[in-house]
Parts: structure tokens; sequence; C-alpha cells
């Protein structure tokens, strides 16, 4: 009885377990970089702990692509912890092209296909026509071309890509690259 006594007198005196702060939940993952940023969104909350974990362990060896320049017929290669942005330029043609690999890093955080808008692009500020949406496996090299590049122009360029992930309890992630080159 006395026992019963003393762990009645006990427990009330301790806050309810759902009195207790819970710890801080985040259903949003962003790793930014200079103009490109992976996002991804959670199914479900996931501590903000863990988040930044992944987060650390995704942002490793990142380098932001800066603004550049390429003369005829040269070529650029663009590396950070997302992927790999190579661009061609081809003067004879008037053409920029490019091709872009998500990382070994990304591609093993996702479960089935990506879908990419198709890459947009500006020449000095003038909207060109998209380039074609793809889905396709996650290894798979995107790809396309810029047209109407000239010497002395500026050409910028964006492309979007999303899709599923395993991260904590799942849900949707995405890339988006971006960048400007001057054509000397």
């Amino acid at each position: 009885m006395l026992w019963a006594v003393v762990a009645s007198v006990l427990l009330a005196g301790a806050p309810p377990a759902s009195a207790l702060p819970a710890a801080p939940q985040v259903r949003v993952i962003e790793i930014p970089l200079g103009q490109n940023l992976l996002t991804l969104r959670l199914d479900k909350p996931m501590a903000a702990s863990d988040a930044a974990a992944a987060a650390r362990t995704l942002r490793q060896n990142m380098q932001a692509p800066v603004s550049d320049i390429m003369f005829c017929t040269t070529g650029r290669s663009y590396t950070d912890s997302n992927g790999t942005l190579n661009l061609a330029r081809f003067c004879n043609l008037r053409q920029l092209r490019w091709d872009y690999r998500i990382s070994p890093g990304v591609q093993a955080i996702i479960v089935g296909p990506v879908s990419e808008t198709g890459l947009w692009y500006f020449i000095d500020g003038a909207r060109q026509p998209r380039n074609a949406p793809h889905l396709e496996p996650r290894d798979y090299l995107f790809h396309g071309t810029m047209s109407g590049i000239d010497t002395g122009v500026t050409v910028t360029y964006q492309d979007y890509m999303t899709f599923r992930h395993n991260i904590g309890p799942g849900g949707t992630g995405s890339i988006t690259f971006a960048g400007s080159v001057r054509m000397t």
C-alpha cells in the first residue's frame, strides 16, 4: 500500500509523456549550392537531426558552377554533389550542346524514374524554345542542344528534375541546375 502511495506521488510530479517537448521534425531538406539546389520533400516528418545528417552526407565535395566564358570549339564541365554538367560550343553550327548526369551519391537515393522538365535557356535575356522533357532512369545521361548561339552573347540556362527518394520515410526530391556563359 505504501508503495502505491509513493508511486502515485512520484508519477503525479512527473510531466506526462505527451507534455515533453517533441524533437524538431522536418518535411523538407534543401541543399543549396550557388544557383543549384537539391530539394528532398519527405512523405512523413523526420527528426531534424537525422535530416541534417543526410544533408551533410549529400553535401560532400560540392563545388558551385560559376559564370564562365567559352571560345569556339571549347567545352566546360561543372561538378557538384548533385551531378555533372558538360557544355560544348560549336561555333560553325551556332550551338551549345549540354549533358547532365546525376551523381552516384544522389542516384543511390533515387527510387524509380527521373522526370526532367526540359532545359530552358535565354540568349541575352530573350527566352528560347525549351528542350524536350524526359522521363528516364536515374543513371540516364540527360542531354540537349541550345541553338542560335553566336559570339558575343550570354546564354543563361536552367533545368529541373524530380524523382522519388528513399531518405527517412521517403518522398519527392528535385535537382535544379542553372548558370550562365558568355560566348567570346
